[in-house]
Parts: C-alpha cells; sequence; structure tokens
C-alpha cells in the first residue's frame, strides 16, 4: 500500500512539471526554427537573434546548474552590458516583441521550447521596453502562458534572458 502510494506521488509531482501543448494548434516554435551552437546559445532564424540559452543564473547544458536570478530592471540591463557570455559583447535586453517571439503558443507551463531553453521558468522575464502609459514601469514577460504585464523598475524583481543579434554559420 505504501509503495503504491509513494509511486502515484512521483508520478503525480512529475506531471506537475510537465509542459502541456494543444495538438490543435500550430506548434512555429519547433526544433527547426533554431539552430543551437552548442555553446550555450542559439539563433532564432526567423527573427535572426541569438539568444542565451539558461536564464541569468543557470548554467550548463541542460540549465540544471543555479537558480534562475531574479534582479531589478536596473540590475538586468547592467548584467547584460556587461556579459561577455560564449565570447560576446554586445548582448542585451530584448525589448517586449523579441521576448514574446520566444512564446510558445501552443503550450504552456512553460510556453517555451523546451529543448531549446530548457529549464526556463515559468516565470517573468524582463524586456527592454517601458510600459505605454507609465514610463516608470518595464514590459516583461511570463513564460508561464506568454502573458505580457508591466512593473516598476526601481524594486520589482524578475529573470532575465539575453539576446544579441545573431550571425549564421556558413
Amino acid at each position: 500500500m505504501k509503495t503504491s502510494i509513494f509511486f502515484t506521488l512521483v508520478f503525480l509531482s512529475g506531471l506537475a512539471n510537465a509542459q502541456i501543448c494543444n495538438p490543435n494548434i500550430v506548434d512555429n516554435w519547433g526544433n527547426s526554427r533554431y539552430d543551437n551552437n552548442y555553446d550555450g546559445t542559439v539563433v532564432d532564424k526567423q527573427t535572426k537573434l541569438m539568444w542565451k540559452r539558461c536564464a541569468e543564473g543557470l548554467e550548463d547544458i541542460q540549465c540544471s546548474k543555479g537558480s534562475a536570478s531574479k534582479v531589478t530592471w536596473r540590475k538586468a540591463l547592467r548584467s547584460a552590458k556587461e556579459s561577455k557570455f560564449a565570447g560576446y559583447n554586445d548582448w542585451r535586453l530584448p525589448n517586449i516583441k523579441e521576448l514574446a517571439s520566444l512564446v510558445k503558443r501552443n503550450c504552456h507551463s512553460p510556453s517555451i521550447n523546451k529543448r531549446l531553453f530548457p529549464n526556463t521558468p515559468s516565470a517573468f522575464f524582463w524586456s527592454s521596453s517601458p510600459s505605454y502609459l507609465r514610463k516608470h514601469k518595464s514590459l516583461q514577460v511570463r513564460f508561464l502562458s506568454g502573458s505580457e504585464r508591466e512593473k516598476k523598475r526601481s524594486f520589482e524583481k524578475s529573470r532575465v534572458r539575453l539576446v544579441r543579434l545573431g550571425q549564421f554559420k556558413p
């Protein structure tokens, strides 16, 4: 009896972390859309942007070491400017349109390509875009469902994914 309860709990906890996708919505965010450079970066062939595979604070091939940092907007901008990841020095915070381009609209929990962006938290990520109405706020994307919101820049904290202009290999 105890063994069957244990296995049921293990099975259900695995489901709690499972990405849920709707097969009735066309998947425009499949693996073929991206080039994995095998250096911790991925190029989106559609937008021509190079993304850091791991959210800031995570590392290794599966982004499983560390924890995704939650920082203020200013700290996010500073960390992008200071990053020399994979030998590039032009990393930046994506604007809202760029960040939203990663949202896998047919999936949630998280709403991103899990193979190419593993262990992405189903959480809010900063963009560089200011709020349309409130200049002291910036826009964010939540990778739980792909929703957007605005948050105060000064003291609110969220996660960060860096981007740069992509370069295709010949």
